[in-house]
């Protein structure tokens, strides 16, 4: 008994993230540009003269992403792996490391969320970079010897858990070093995956050609795990008392005027203060509710916009009750379970479309493969894209608009996913006239786009609605949305395309199409009840408002 006890108390610590300290030995070493760690709290001398600065973040998330980026370009080593295995049935038997490899990097970045918060980017990327090169020797063994089974648990399984673990960090990281370009942060740190595909979709066929389909791994596997180790001595999170532009890694901001009206003088550093109404001990649900309820009608859209000037009570109110936010409240809060499923059908179809898009335009259009291989960098380069521009849009968005950021960040997603809805019910008939090739593609890089683009603003929008340390096990979390996407969606595409048989490949490709069509249309449904109004979402039980007027309401039995 005493052991299960044990058990879930750590268990329960594990998923409780707290913010880490720093030694002085590592705020010393990380003055500078490369931090090589040697020891418990022992760093090697400086190594490079170059001061740290945060702008340097954006060149280091990526590069470590673009090295990630070599997931997406699997569709192209499908068929030269299948010849080199000999499949013998003709069936399609690579695709499943790439869907087995997604699988995991969601299942990674979800568990390894807390450890990634603990620990910082640093640690979190030489684990990551392991299991990834771990994972590239066996797949290079395997291609030798053969064996399917032993590739899908080299590349797939191990391969895939590193690359979970590497793609969360860098975004954790970067949502503390710049509360006041959230969105831009957040795709900066992820659009280096899109650009990796494109370029590595180029690099695969002269590399295969050059080396063998087997060696491409552990040629691949070493280069990207040296230059991802190189990235993880530059990737840090801030000092504790970190302030930029006056604000914290919270996005509140801090300034001495605020101090004095409360009558208090201001310290030297302005990090070091904390607003009376911000301890999470004095205030209660009912309360900033209450507070948060004054302002319900007069300023519903602009009033917690963490780029205002000043902050008021209810607007420090609302950013502490964030900041205060535990774990399990945010994984099992109503509005994370429908955004949860909002994101699983924004990204569902360009998972699928970017893996079979190869496929498409041979079995569709009689593409040749230099042709189809185009095809898929200019996808890979539409995904970056995608991943840049939105959430950069959405930063703009809030700026000009003075919008609540996160609610800036919804109409960003709800264009996206009526975009999307456009897209899949044009596609079966496009798909079913072989003159179409041209305007397929454009629907595709289209299509791509809005993608990446969901994939660009999540992470914003999670830090914006539950807190800079919850932002690494939020998104990890979300991301099983890609992982479900690639594993059951990518299978079940496959299901009906072999089901219907090589002389109905057109056929088979519509009837996909039509199901992707209904989840787009259910996901746009559902994202109008993603609550980002503060008064609602801590509204002591369940509160649903329109334009600043409660349609629905619950109260608690505490409060009632």
């Amino acid at each position: 008994m005493c052991g299960l006890r044990s058990s879930s108390d750590r268990l329960t610590s594990y998923w409780s993230v707290v913010s880490p300290d720093k030694s002085a030995a590592e705020l010393d070493a990380e003055q500078w540009l490369v931090v090589v760690p040697i020891g418990r709290e022992r760093y090697l001398p400086r190594l490079c003269a170059v001061p740290f600065q945060r702008w340097m973040l954006f060149v280091a998330a990526f590069i470590a992403q673009f090295c990630n980026g070599s997931l997406y370009a699997w569709s192209i080593l499908n068929d030269k792996i299948d010849a080199a295995l000999g499949s013998g049935d003709g069936r399609q038997k690579a695709v499943v490391t790439f869907y087995i490899a997604c699988g995991f990097l969601g299942l990674a970045s979800s568990v390894f969320g807390p450890f990634v918060e603990r620990h910082g980017p640093r640690a979190s990327l030489f684990v990551g970079t392991a299991l990834f090169f771990v994972g590239n020797v066996v797949a290079f063994v395997s291609v030798e010897f053969k064996c399917y089974y032993s590739l899908y648990a080299g590349y797939g399984v191990c391969a895939g858990l590193g690359f979970g673990i590497n793609y969360i960090a860098p975004v954790s990281a970067l949502q503390k070093w710049y509360p006041d370009l959230r969105g831009t942060a957040g795709g900066v740190a992820v659009c280096g995956f899109g650009a990796g595909a494109a370029v590595w979709g180029a690099l695969y066929e002269p590399l295969a050609a050059a080396v063998g389909i087997g060696r491409v791994f552990l040629v691949m596997g070493t280069g990207v795990s040296l230059i991802l180790v190189l990235m993880a001595c530059v990737l840090r999170t801030p000092p504790p008392e970190y302030i930029v532009r006056g604000r914290d890694v919270h996005g509140l901001k801090v300034t001495s005027a605020l101090l004095e009206k409360d009558g208090q003088s201001p310290p030297n550093h302005l990090a070091t203060y904390n607003h009376p109404s911000a301890s999470s001990n004095t205030n209660s649900d009912e309360r900033v509710s209450a507070v948060l309820g004054d302002f319900q009608i007069i300023n519903y859209v602009k009033v917690f916009d963490y780029h205002e000037e000043e902050l008021g009570e209810a607007e420090i109110l609302y950013h502490n009750k964030i900041k205060n936010l535990r774990l399990r409240e945010c994984i099992w809060s109503i509005d994370f379970g429908i955004l949860y499923l909002v994101f699983l059908t924004t990204v569902v179809t360009g998972i699928i479309c970017m893996s079979r898009v190869y496929n498409m335009a041979q079995d569709i259009y009689g593409v040749v493969n230099r042709d189809a291989s185009n095809l898929v960098m200019l996808l890979a380069v539409f995904n970056f894209l995608g991943r840049l521009l939105c959430p950069i849009l959405s930063d703009g968005l809030i700026r000009v608009a003075t919008l609540n950021p996160a609610f800036g960040r919804k109409l960003v997603l709800a264009a996206i996913s009526v975009i999307q809805c456009i897209l899949l019910l044009v596609l079966p008939s496009v798909v079913r006239n072989p003159a179409t090739y041209s305007t397929f593609q454009g629907l595709m890089f289209v299509l791509t786009f809005t993608y990446g683009g969901a994939l660009g603003t999540i992470p914003s929008l999670l830090t914006d609605m539950y807190g800079v340390y919850n932002t690494g096990t939020m998104h990890g979390v979300i991301l099983t949305c890609w992982s479900l996407s690639a594993v059951v969606g990518g299978l079940t595409f496959t299901w009906i395309f072999d089901s219907y048989g090589s002389a109905q490949k057109v056929d088979a490709y519509v009837f996909n199409f039509c199901w992707l069509l209904y989840l787009a249309i259910a996901g746009t449904v559902l994202l109008p009840l993603v609550r980002t109004n503060p008064v609602d979402r801590f509204f002591p039980g369940y509160q649903y408002s329109l334009f600043g007027r409660p349609i629905y309401r619950r109260i608690k039995h505490d409060y009632e």
